[in-house]
């Protein structure tokens, strides 16, 4: 998953993932953390390849 398409599609599964889970669940539960890190972890990845094809020259 090096590219942001990869990157967006799998940003977009887990945020319904989430949200699906958030609907059903307490905050809390392990599953709704585990997809938050998840989540949180391919967004930074997100903004730092962003970041890089940018500042790549073309």
């Amino acid at each position: 998953m090096n590219n942001l398409a990869d990157l967006n599609h799998e940003i977009e599964r887990l945020r319904l993932l989430l949200n699906g889970y958030m609907s059903e669940s307490s905050l809390t539960h392990p599953r709704i953390l585990e997809l938050s890190q998840k989540l949180d972890k391919l967004i930074v990845k997100h903004y730092r390849l962003a970041s890089q094809l940018k500042s790549s020259p073309t």
